[in-house]
């Protein structure tokens, strides 16, 4: 648990979760790349988490609408979306119809989801076959021997943002429209797509195509800078509806437990009254109770949670061993925030504790000095391969 002032409570939350193989999300703490053996996770995944409250005789105002950024290792398909998500997928720009045939139309002898980097700017934007077939981004293969997997598919709007970005970067000359004016690509072009999920496809079909999500693409982005940082506009996106008094519900996620008691006489507000499954595959849960002096909490307050304005008692359990983090944004940005991050493998005084990021600059991220410590009865731990802090 730990003790915050009342202003945290209006901000935005990020929660992470983070498998030791992921250590970064498109918003979340750059810390957590700090151990040198963790690898960017190829895929990150951004979604709203829902407007929270606690039980009502716990506190009387409501959490400010939530964003959670979930980062693992993994391919795309691997993760679990929802509708109403915002995801940014990297890869190979492919056609559909060529997805479709198997092989590539422009080069029989290469199977598509084999060879797609030997797909030509021609076959790509000039061939109607292909262009009025809509576009996907081809995921790359988990490791050596596997295919390539159809990471995403595009709406109509998302495949003309696709084909002007791929012809202003096609070499002059290799297609139609291809202009050179920032790039001399001739085949396998990569971006890296953001957009809206609106619809989550069928992880069960043997149909690469039918399995991908289809997103409302929002921007286009050069392969280079990854799915590193990334959002959807506002208006895309879809907020979270008010929650009942009986259960919390996550866009964007697997459906969360109940949240809230009937009754004061149900109430223990030195208990979690809330919990967000924010994962469920690896699983990741956020438990948590907000309570604040003046309320009708029957919550025993110290003379130090009094005086800063309330307590946010918090529990993150991650199955699977790595380090997890919880954070705060004025902004909805990591720059110029705050975090709890819980690091298992440090000594105890150091595991938990407060971290100002001044920055994504892993050297601007530092703990905050003693006295802005004000976090109460921490404890990281990792038993039977889950990290709970």
């Amino acid at each position: 648990s730990f003790l915050h002032i009342v202003p945290f409570l209006k901000s935005s939350l990020f929660i992470g979760a983070l498998h030791s193989q992921a250590t970064h999300s498109a918003d979340c703490p750059t810390v957590l790349s700090s151990h040198t053996s963790h690898q960017l996770p190829s895929h990150v995944h951004c979604t709203h988490l829902p407007t929270m409250s606690s039980a009502p005789n716990c506190v009387t105002s409501v959490l400010a609408a939530t964003v959670a950024c979930l980062a693992f290792a993994g391919s795309a398909l691997a993760q679990s979306v929802s509708e109403g998500d915002c995801i940014c997928r990297e890869g190979i720009i492919m056609d559909q119809f060529c997805i479709e045939r198997g092989t590539l139309l422009d080069n029989s002898r290469v199977r598509t989801l084999e060879g797609p980097d030997q797909h030509s700017m021609h076959c790509l934007l000039d061939v109607s076959l292909c262009v009025n077939s809509g576009f996907a981004v081809l995921a790359d293969p988990e490791q050596d021997g596997d295919e390539y997997t159809v990471a995403a598919k595009f709406d109509d709007a998302g495949n003309a943002l696709v084909f002007d970005f791929a012809a202003e970067r096609g070499r002059r000359g290799s297609c139609n429209d291809c202009t050179g004016e920032l790039g001399e690509i001739t085949q396998g072009i990569r971006a890296a797509v953001v957009g809206v999920v609106e619809s989550v496809g069928d992880p069960s079909s043997s149909d690469p195509l039918a399995r991908a999500p289809s997103i409302g693409v929002t921007n286009v982005m050069e392969s280079s800078d990854g799915c590193v940082s990334f959002s959807c506009s506002v208006d895309a996106v879809n907020l979270a509806p008010e929650p009942t008094l009986d259960t919390v519900t996550t866009p964007g996620a697997p459906t969360a437990s109940p949240t809230a008691r009937p009754t004061s006489s149900t109430v223990d507000c030195n208990e979690f009254q809330s919990s967000v499954v924010l994962s469920d595959s690896p699983r990741v849960t956020l438990d948590f109770v907000v309570n604040v002096p003046g309320s009708e909490s029957n919550y025993e307050f110290s003379s130090a949670e009094e005086a800063a304005g309330g307590v946010l008692t918090a529990q993150i359990t991650y199955e699977g061993e790595g380090y997890v983090s919880l954070a705060s944004s004025l902004d909805g940005l990591m720059p110029k925030s705050e975090a709890v991050i819980c690091l298992p493998d440090e000594d105890e005084t150091n595991a938990v504790m407060k971290y100002f990021m001044a920055d994504r600059n892993q050297a601007l991220i530092t703990p905050y000095d003693a006295t802005q410590q004000t976090l109460l009865n921490t404890e990281v731990t990792q038993e039977g391969g889950v990290t709970t802090c």
